[in-house]
């Protein structure tokens, strides 16, 4: 792409992409020397079949497909572009907070994979939300159930109420004291 752009320093490119491409749009509307023509895919389908009666689909066709619709009507077909900076601003940001999250998904499903297999005692008294803060120093404290065990019944009770209080708290129930932990359970 920025070869592209040191051959033709000048030019503006044209770009039709079949939608939904949110992910796509996200990564190339940072080229400001690019509009993107995103189309509803019924109007790529209604073309090819204006050519094409078996409705047979195939990538490489298809994009021949766009960039002939492109060439032939693009003033017909509306460009895309944020409307401020802000807002570019806005959406980088979702984006890439999506994909922190994921990755936080996908550490804490091999987290528990783990556990499950080594120390299953530690979803019981940790619950699920691993990545929690608490949570996080309970395992950080007590990696095994051998460690638990030999901790003082008072400190272990003390981390576990502060524990399921703020499981409580994270859900938006804070409704009595349920469920408090047995220290000796192991």
């Amino acid at each position: 792409m920025l070869e592209l752009r040191q051959q033709h320093p000048q030019a503006r490119v044209g770009l039709c992409l079949e939608q939904p491409a949110v992910h796509l749009i996200a990564f190339l509307e940072s080229y400001e020397w690019i509009t993107l023509y995103p189309i509803n895919p019924i109007t790529l389908q209604k073309f090819r079949e204006a050519f094409v009666t078996s409705r047979a689909k195939d990538d490489a066709k298809d994009a021949q497909y766009q960039a002939e619709l492109l060439l032939t009507h693009h003033d017909q077909l509306q460009s895309w572009a944020p409307r401020t900076a802000a807002t570019r601003a806005v959406q980088q940001l979702v984006f890439h907070r999506r994909a922190v999250v994921d990755e936080r998904t996908a550490l804490t499903n091999r987290l528990i994979a783990l556990l499950k297999q080594y120390f299953p005692q530690a979803l019981g008294l940790c619950g699920e939300d691993l990545w929690r803060p608490l949570a996080t120093r309970f395992l950080l404290k007590w990696s095994s159930l051998q460690a638990v065990q030999k901790a003082k019944p008072a400190t272990l009770k003390s981390v576990l109420s502060s524990q399921r209080l703020a499981q409580r708290q994270a859900h938006g129930t804070t409704a009595g004291a349920g469920g408090q932990g047995r220290a000796g359970d192991g």
